[in-house]
């Protein structure tokens, strides 16, 4: 997925409506800190000051948690999911990457060549998209796609093999916890980069098990 990208950048069937509350206190940026690997939440998921996203009602579990910095450039991930005994019924993945307002330039150009040059993903049109909306003015980008996921492809055999290793630990959560995922999932991807909002590069992915939203039966196990 192109959240993959960086590993924190991974609808029901009509449009989803992901809402994104913008907060500026403090306390909702130490949330993230006090989360912890199988950690049980409700309610809502924090990233960080600025983004929280709120969550459908019942537990959902931590499953894959990152925070780390790289010269200039920092980044937290988050990836969590809903279960219903063993199945997974929805999940989310968010994270940002902090360019911190350093090399501005160099930003510019990975930003165009991830979102605008991919060979396998990315915010142009492709035939497996069921919607594409996208603003692009410079390097400010706020895209959304919304697909579905072959899920046994994306985590074992992906298009970009240099990418694979990145789903190391949710494979194993996976594996530990004898977790029965979906054939297909119904997915949205959205990123945003804007400097004139902040210095930090936000993804969000959402997906949804069709079995538990009344979905109709798949028919078709793979993109066509």
């Amino acid at each position: 997925m192109h959240i993959k990208k960086i590993k924190f950048i991974y609808t029901k069937i009509t449009l989803l409506v992901l809402i994104i509350i913008f907060y500026s206190t403090n306390t909702q940026a130490l949330v993230f800190n006090s989360y912890t690997i199988g950690d049980k939440i409700k309610n809502e998921v924090v990233l960080d000051k600025r983004l929280t996203l709120p969550l459908s009602s019942g537990e959902w579990e931590i499953v894959e948690k990152t925070n780390w910095c790289y010269y200039a450039f920092c980044g937290k991930y988050l990836e969590i999911a809903k279960l219903s005994g063993n199945e997974i019924v929805e999940a989310y993945t968010l994270g940002f990457l902090d360019t911190a307002g350093k090399r501005i330039s160099d930003v510019n150009v990975w930003l165009y060549e991830t979102m605008f040059t991919g060979k396998h993903d990315g915010c142009y049109k492709r035939p497996e998209y069921y919607r594409l909306e996208l603003y692009h003015k410079g390097a400010t980008i706020n895209c959304m796609i919304i697909d579905h996921a072959d899920v046994n492809k994306e985590l074992f055999n992906p298009d970009d093999k240099t990418l694979a290793y990145l789903d190391a630990k949710l494979i194993r959560w996976i594996e530990d916890n004898s977790i029965e995922i979906p054939k297909i999932l119904l997915v949205s991807n959205h990123i945003f980069f804007s400097r004139t909002v902040s210095s930090r590069y936000y993804g969000v992915s959402y997906g949804i098990n069709p079995k538990f939203f009344n979905g109709p039966k798949i028919k078709f196990f793979y993109r066509r």
